[in-house]
């Protein structure tokens, strides 16, 4: 039997949060802008997946199955941009 998934979802936001508290200090260790800019977008990426790792865990998060997504594309399938 598989493993509970709640229990990975932790596991994961475990190790996503200790990366981006290392993106934040490494973006302040360097003083090249881009560099910075580089660190500090990934932590925010990163922190986007933690707030979905724990929607989940929550029940909040609202996941589209295969068919949701094929009547989505059927809706805007042709639709003006």
């Amino acid at each position: 039997m598989g493993r509970n998934p709640n229990d990975l979802v932790r596991e994961w936001e475990i190790r996503l949060k200790d990366m981006i508290h290392h993106l934040r200090e490494d973006s302040r260790k360097v003083d090249e802008p881009h560099a910075q800019a580089l660190f500090e977008t990934a932590a925010e990426v990163l922190t986007g997946v933690v707030t979905a790792c724990r929607h989940y865990q929550e029940k909040k998060e609202i996941f589209l199955t295969d068919e949701d997504e094929e009547e989505v594309g059927a809706v805007t399938d042709g639709a003006p941009d």
